[in-house]
């Protein structure tokens, strides 16, 4: 679903919005709702009280979610070319010299990323293209790893890595998994996303962090939250005990 699409439908304003849920009630609200099963997802939205014309206000993240994503993504792994077989044998779909020439002539045929560390000054190059669609690797967002962690963060990305970034209207979003995982699968996802993104709040904003937070689905309506109880900063928050 197109994104701006989704936002008109979430901050649309309906009466039901004023009443503020927990994160349980919203899923069981949105589950009465659910009319495709096979292929609809839980969407958390957040609304967030930074400036987003200052750079250093730019929130992005990755995060790995326990539960996973119930989704199977194109992986792209920039390593040495005598490495290569290891990382397609890992689960990526591109690896190695291929890969290089493939960025080089602007084919970009892949959603999630990794390089190792000594890819660093080959990469160079193709920054721009690259960062354009949010997949150039770095340290910062946990995609540019050590040769020895190759294994490790391969078997993340394979059960489920979501990579989100805040739009010109300080909102990001990310998908919480499929409507067919169970109310516990969603909750250790939607907490694992919570303290990332709380981890990822810059240092010199002054204003309160999390506005306005909602849960929808991808044909459904879409369920105002109680921030207080999705921040792992807030004295009531809950997801810690909602297994």
């Amino acid at each position: 679903m197109p994104f701006f699409s989704l936002l008109f439908r979430t901050f649309a304003l309906q009466k039901s919005k004023a009443t503020k849920y927990s994160p349980l009630d919203a899923i069981k609200i949105l589950r009465e709702g659910i009319v495709q099963p096979k292929i609809e997802s839980f969407t958390i939205i957040l609304r967030l009280g930074v400036d987003p014309t200052k750079g250093d206000h730019m929130v992005r993240g990755n995060v790995y979610m326990p539960s996973g994503t119930g989704k199977r993504r194109k992986i792209a792994v920039f390593i040495h070319e005598e490495h290569k077989d290891l990382a397609i044998k890992l689960g990526a779909k591109y690896a190695g010299d291929d890969l290089l020439k493939q960025v080089k002539e602007g084919i970009i045929d892949f959603e999630q990323v990794l390089a190792t560390a000594e890819m660093a000054d080959a990469l160079k190059p193709y920054a721009r293209t690259l960062g354009q669609r949010g997949l150039m690797p770095t340290t910062r967002n946990g995609t540019m790893i050590p040769f020895s962690d190759l294994e490790m963060e391969m078997e993340k990305l394979r059960k489920g890595m979501v990579n989100y970034k805040m739009s010109k209207s300080a909102t990001i979003q990310a998908s919480l998994g499929k409507v067919r995982f169970t109310d516990e699968e969603i909750i250790e996802n939607f907490k694992a996303f919570m303290q990332n993104v709380i981890e990822e709040k810059p240092k010199n904003s002054i204003r309160a962090f999390l506005k306005k937070s909602y849960l929808t689905t991808t044909y459904g309506k879409s369920v105002l939250l109680d921030t207080r109880l999705i921040d792992p900063t807030n004295a009531k928050y809950i997801l810690d005990s909602l297994r």
